[in-house]
């Protein structure tokens, strides 16, 4: 994050009423935070079925707005040619049922993390860019960006698992977070030194950037929050495949966060394939 920005909030801060968030600075994608009163922490740990169910809405929709834009041009076409909406109603009736085929393989590949004939950066990319629209939804059944970033991680971790199979030695890169309690960071650079691979402490998603622009990693495993980690999971995959471990909070964003050492390891033998 930007020295400006951080001395910005620092400031703002201080004027505000004392409370015991007040010695922090947020990182990029909490800026909107506030802490409530009496705040405890729970874990967030959502299916993904939950994105996938959204997703698949989505897909439908998209799918059913092709059917009826069709079914209205239908007498323009018959002024063409009599045969030219059948012609581009085989076509039409077969490219969404395709759509549809290909929704199912990519359940499959998710719920059993096995390629069943999908591709790695088509599939990275649909999901990476329906995900706003996803969300849309979620939002008006009550689900938070936080709770909906859980379970998309969850999904794009099970893509890569499923469908990446390139043994990338020592091109791996692990990104943690500035707030990382230092227990965990000695930890995870422990396991940079056994594994060999790059081990960075950023600060925000502008520094991630900048240091994977610098590293020019074959993969990328991200420690952080779940706002933080789809942020970056959208800017990064399907260019450069992508693990998140999600962090955990117990005194709030960005302050002494935990995380799950043995699955920040799993990611780096995943991408190294031992």
């Amino acid at each position: 994050m930007f020295a400006s920005r951080e001395n910005f909030l620092v400031e703002k801060n201080k004027k505000e009423s004392p409370n015991p968030f007040k010695d922090r600075v947020l990182g990029d994608e909490w800026l909107d935070w506030k802490a409530p009163e009496n705040f405890q922490y729970e874990k967030i740990d959502e299916k993904k079925s939950v994105f996938l169910l959204f997703f698949s809405i989505i897909v439908f929709l998209i799918t059913l707005g092709i059917l009826f834009l069709f079914y209205l041009v239908i007498p323009r076409l018959k002024q063409f040619h009599p045969y030219l909406p059948v012609i581009l109603g085989i076509f039409i009736i077969s490219f969404s049922g395709f759509i549809l085929f290909q929704l199912v393989l990519f359940l499959l590949s998710i719920y059993r993390e096995k390629n069943f004939g999908i591709k790695f950066g088509g599939f990275t990319f649909s999901v990476n860019f329906l995900f706003p629209f996803a969300f849309s939804i979620a939002r008006k059944a009550g689900f938070s960006i936080d709770r909906f970033g859980n379970s998309f991680i969850k999904v794009h971790n099970a893509i890569t698992h499923a469908l990446f199979r390139k043994d990338l030695r020592s091109k791996v890169l692990v990104l943690i977070p500035r707030c990382l309690e230092k227990q965990f960071v000695k930890e995870i650079r422990n396991l940079g030194e056994k594994y060999k691979v790059d081990v960075v402490i950023v600060g925000g998603g502008s520094k991630a950037r900048e240091v994977i622009k610098q590293k020019e990693p074959s993969a990328v495993i991200g420690v952080a929050c779940e706002r933080d980690l789809v942020s970056g999971i959208r800017d990064v995959s399907p260019k450069i495949p992508v693990l998140g471990v999600v962090n955990e909070r117990p005194l709030g964003p960005c302050k002494q966060t935990r995380t799950d050492v043995e699955e920040v390891e799993n990611a780096i033998k995943f991408f190294l394939k031992q």
